[in-house]
């Protein structure tokens, strides 16, 4: 098994991204709500808005229930 660790993907990153703004040294593996589990198992809390990013947590079914209702309703 080979092991996450975040420098690996930090590595990959610089190797074959253009560096145009600086990113946190993180991958993250998955999210439940406001957190976030990077690839090594630390916990945090999102509290960042990012590039493409969603900020009504994760795995939350509140804005899917709500976004379909709208689809239905307007179709």
């Amino acid at each position: 098994m080979i092991r996450k660790l975040n420098r690996t993907y930090d590595d990959l990153d610089k190797k074959y991204y253009l560096q145009t703004f600086k990113r946190y040294p993180l991958t993250f593996d998955h999210g439940k709500g406001s957190r976030i589990w990077d690839v090594e198992g630390n916990e945090y809390i999102d509290m960042l808005g990012g590039i493409a990013v969603n900020s009504v947590g994760h795995s939350s079914l509140a804005p899917k229930k709500t976004g379909v209702k709208f689809q239905i309703l307007n179709s």
